[in-house]
């Protein structure tokens, strides 16, 4: 009986490694078709999105539903579809991010804050989720929002990584601004660390 319990334990210390493994591997994002007639896609591919230490999600959001990056997202307790996020477009239309729990009729969106010609500009914006059919803002506004992205698989920094900027405006990355989500808008924000959206397949 000794024996069995301790090639059960072995069983499933190894289990775990191999779940903890898989867990932290980074993939490439897939996308998916986009939701009609008001549900998702039997065949939707879910993601969690990390950005440098904290989790994508929008669970714990302060009251004006931004999005908090370090808002303990919790995976354990049945919260998981908070923080699971599918991506649907292409390169020509650009992207737009799903979030499985808000459901199919809104997308992610930041609101369209102005250049201020300084290295911290984009801090001030905020993300919120909108009716998907918003497309990008064309003026400047604090409630005028951008919903429609570009998709840059890093190569060079922070490989493994996707960076992700507004479709139609120039060094709009969206980026960690503790504790939120919001832009750094800079040449150098491109594969930047806080810019770096690391996908983790939700079946892993």
């Amino acid at each position: 009986m000794g024996k069995i319990k301790h090639l059960f334990l072995l069983c499933m210390l190894f289990t775990l490694s191999v779940i903890t493994t898989k867990a932290q591997t980074a993939v490439d994002y897939q996308t998916s078709t986009a939701p009609s007639k008001g549900s998702f896609d039997a065949d939707t591919h879910w993601f969690t999105i990390r950005l440098r230490d904290a989790y994508l999600s929008v669970e714990n959001v302060d009251a004006n539903s931004y999005f908090y990056s370090g808002n303990g997202f919790n995976t354990i307790n049945n919260t998981i579809d908070k923080g699971l996020w599918c991506v649907v477009g292409d390169d020509t239309k650009g992207y737009k991010f799903y979030n499985k729990s808000v459901g199919p009729t809104k997308v992610l969106a930041i609101n369209y804050v102005s250049y201020d010609g300084t290295e911290g500009a984009g801090a001030n914006a905020r993300a919120k989720m909108v009716d998907a059919s918003t497309e990008n803002a064309t003026t400047e506004g604090a409630d005028n929002w951008l919903t429609t992205f570009n998709i840059h698989k890093n190569v060079t920094s922070n490989v493994g990584a996707f960076s992700v900027s507004v479709k139609g405006l120039t060094n709009y990355y969206l980026n960690q601004r503790s504790p939120y989500l919001a832009f750094w808008i800079n040449t150098g924000a491109k594969e930047e660390l806080g810019s770096s959206f690391y996908f983790y397949d939700k079946n892993s």
